[in-house]
């Protein structure tokens, strides 16, 4: 048996004994595969509290392996990951949810994520979030956040009103965090094997020289963690610095909720960003995709809008 197959069943196995262990449903626990070299293959685990929240706890799945093959039963690493979570839930995410009714204690840790309004309609009723053609920009509030594990949940619109705070108001200092949290970046994915340092990649300063992939190849944009980085086009001016740098209009492919690729509109036909961006969507994981859309912005209008027929169900 290879290695490579060996391992995608572990993951499958301790996926079953993690939900028995966790008592938790079958669409609670699930594999994310890293991307690009370098990105962590992920279990991602996720846990319903009190208030209406849910979040999911990532852990890395190698990482298990490894211990799986030095002689740690399958029963025990699912016990371990239930420890893991009831005392990390314990010491952070019990003592959030007290303050839950104290905007001033929370307002630092609510972000803005990205994800697909097609997918989550039903589980973004009632949150706080603005819609985006088929992506939802949806208020999180973070519960945990380390370098190996990420928890999160969505924000529910009574929270505004306990707080004594409109909708927009909550939404727009999300979107300020998350942009100071987690700034936009630029990669070159030929370099680097998925691993930069925070000086690289910055394109927003307009002191400085910046040069923008204008060929067919693109440029990627993400954030400094490359974890939810499709959200950073949607920050307060990357589009229009974006455009500016490349002295055109532009194509944005969401190719994950991490990431959106950017093509300047005349180094590439739209008809093969569309087949590119179906094509990365039919191989990645459900929880992955973000959009089903090519998106134009258009320097004159200032303005992001889908392009018509780019959904795969042919144009108009």
């Amino acid at each position: 048996m290879s290695e490579e197959k060996e391992y995608m069943e572990f993951v499958e196995a301790v996926k079953q004994e993690i939900m028995g262990k966790l008592k938790v449903p079958k669409e609670s626990v699930r594999f994310e595969k890293g991307k690009k070299e370098g990105n962590r293959d992920r279990i991602l685990i996720e846990t319903s509290y009190g208030n209406g929240l849910k979040g999911v706890m990532g852990v890395e799945a190698a990482g298990l392996f490894l211990l799986y093959k030095r002689g740690t039963s399958l029963e025990d690493l699912a016990e371990e990951i239930r420890k893991d979570r009831d005392r990390k839930c314990t010491r952070q995410t019990v003592g959030i949810l007290k303050d839950m009714d104290h905007y001033e204690l929370l307002k630092d840790r609510l972000i803005v994520r990205a994800v697909s309004y097609t997918r989550e309609t039903r589980q973004l009723q009632n949150t706080i979030y603005r819609r985006f053609g088929d992506i939802a920009l949806a208020v999180y509030l973070i519960l945990r956040e380390s370098d190996y594990d990420f928890l999160s949940a969505k924000v529910h619109k009574n929270m505004a009103e306990t707080w004594g705070k409109k909708e927009a108001e909550v939404f727009e200092n999300a979107m300020i965090n998350t942009h100071i949290l987690y700034p936009p970046r630029i990669y070159d994915w030929l370099h680097g094997n998925g691993k930069f340092s925070y000086q690289e990649g910055v394109f927003m300063n307009p002191l400085e020289e910046v040069s923008l992939e204008k060929g067919a190849r693109g440029n990627c944009l993400t954030n400094v963690k490359q974890l939810n980085g499709a959200t950073a086009l949607f920050y307060p001016g990357v589009a229009q610095r974006i455009g500016n740098l490349l002295g055109e209009d532009f194509y944005a492919a969401f190719t994950s909720i991490h990431e959106a690729m950017i093509h300047s509109v005349s180094s590439i036909d739209v008809h093969i960003v569309e087949e590119s961006l179906q094509s990365v969507n039919k191989n990645n994981e459900e929880e992955e995709i973000l959009s089903l859309q090519v998106y134009r912005y258009s320097r004159k209008e200032n303005r992001l809008a889908a392009v018509k027929g780019s959904d795969g169900k042919g144009r108009e």
